[in-house]
């Protein structure tokens, strides 16, 4: 674990680590084949899409006008969001899953989630 000293966000590495190297077994890991064209953790605009905010080294952080990207994205997180930078994109975010919370719409597609190829059948 020397290598964590000098390394930005150590816990990401270490966490990843045992989630999906099924060899490891870890209790509740990852026991699918990975597919890197799936995640669904986060999103990050490493410049692949427009960014209407800002580009801070290399990640986009997202504006308003980013905001219906981000309502129709399947991930579950979006990164990333400054607060001193646009308050009211990451309000509006957090706005939207409130009401839909309280009028027990859902936030999206479950049917993709239900899919996921990790989950145990029902």
């Amino acid at each position: 674990m020397n290598w964590s000293r000098d390394t930005y966000s150590p816990d990401e590495h270490y966490w990843a680590t045992l989630n999906y190297n099924t060899h490891l077994h870890t209790p509740g890991g990852y026991k699918a084949k990975s597919d890197p064209a799936n995640w669904t953790a986060r999103f990050v605009n490493w410049g692949e899409s427009n960014c209407y905010g800002r580009i801070i080294r290399g990640i986009c952080v997202f504006g308003t006008v980013d905001l219906p990207t981000l309502f129709n994205r399947r991930e579950l997180f979006a990164n990333k969001f400054h607060l001193n930078a646009d308050p009211i994109a990451y309000q509006c975010l957090e706005e939207l899953i409130i009401n839909k919370s309280k009028l027990d719409l859902p936030l999206n597609d479950a049917t993709f989630y239900r899919r996921m190829p990790f989950l145990l059948p029902s």
